[in-house]
């Protein structure tokens, strides 16, 4: 049997009858491939999934020169092998979808093989592939390829010729990563986590609110403070005057307006301290409800139209 070289090159010494010349010989390939790979959103972790290879594309001899008769033989017979069976992650379901195309043209240095002097080869396959992980242990996978060749060639018994192929895989672990309990063993960490996340937030918004309504009463309170000192300044005013009045008609003693004055500022005292604790109880609260403390948040006024509760008899201290 008469042996040939890759691009289409006799080899001399098997074929001496033909006349041969030093020709340059050289091709023109063009080629292109589109793939989409889709994973599932989760993954239990036992085993991590690898992204699917494209099955094997059988080429022309002539195409393409660097793949063996060895490597062209397996990517017939197997027709696209299984993908994702081993590799598949537990309960994650993998997809994958391919499309490809080549143009070469080679100009070949005789015409007693292919029956032609310039060699032109179109290429196209495209190839889809699902697994899907349980967890059992069990993967499953499915795939399918298909592909056409056609080229120029007059020796050819088929042109264009067409292949394709279907594999089913399904693969269950024995030992490690058998059965649903070790598999499922990252969901379960996952769903304490998330309802430790739950709780953690419930006391946090628990927290909040608490303490809202803490700077609220507080703020209640405040307005009360400020009531009181405001009755009380004007109580010691009254008096104020009462006194003066009478220490005029030497009813009292000047000792008496004295301390009725030190009352006085006593009490204008209180208002200011009661004043200033409602506006920083109010720029607190007015922090905690808000998203942002700026400038202008912090010269609105606070009007509250609530009081405190009166007090019951079972809030008293033992």
């Amino acid at each position: 049997m008469r042996s040939l070289q890759p691009r289409g090159i006799i080899q001399l010494n098997t074929l001496p009858r033909y006349r041969t010349k030093a020709l340059p010989v050289f091709s023109v390939v063009l080629s292109c491939w589109v793939s989409a790979t889709y994973r599932g959103p989760w993954n239990s972790g036992q085993v991590t999934p690898t992204s699917s290879t494209p099955p094997p594309t059988r080429w022309n001899s002539r195409s393409n020169p660097t793949l063996s008769p060895k490597s062209r033989k397996c990517g017939r017979h197997l027709g696209g092998g299984i993908n994702g069976v081993s590799s598949a992650g537990c309960c994650d379901p993998g997809f994958y979808v391919s499309y490809g195309w080549s143009n070469a043209i080679t100009p070949l240095n005789y015409t007693e093989v292919s029956g032609v002097a310039v060699e032109g080869t179109h290429q196209a396959s495209v190839s889809a592939g699902y697994s899907q992980g349980f967890l059992s242990g069990t993967s499953f996978s499915v795939s399918e390829y298909s592909s056409r060749l056609s080229s120029n060639t007059t020796t050819g018994l088929f042109n264009p010729e067409f292949v394709s192929g279907l594999s089913v895989g399904l693969a269950q672990h024995l030992l490690n990563g058998f059965g649903s309990r070790a598999n499922g063993s990252f969901i379960q960490i996952s769903r304490n986590d998330l309802n430790y996340s739950i709780s953690v937030f419930r006391q946090s918004a628990a927290t909040t609110v608490a303490s809202v309504m803490t700077s609220y009463y507080d703020l209640l309170a405040d307005q009360e403070n400020i009531r009181v000192a405001e009755e009380g300044l004007r109580n010691a005013q009254k008096l104020l005057e009462n006194n003066q009045a009478e220490a005029k008609m030497g009813a009292v003693a000047q000792y008496d307006v004295i301390r009725s004055k030190e009352e006085v500022a006593s009490r204008r005292q209180d208002l200011l301290i009661a004043r200033n604790a409602f506006s920083q109880d109010a720029q607190s609260l007015k922090a905690k409800i808000s998203k942002s403390f700026n400038e202008e948040l912090a010269t609105v006024q606070i009007i509250l139209t609530d009081h405190l509760p009166d007090p019951h008899p079972d809030d008293a201290l033992p």
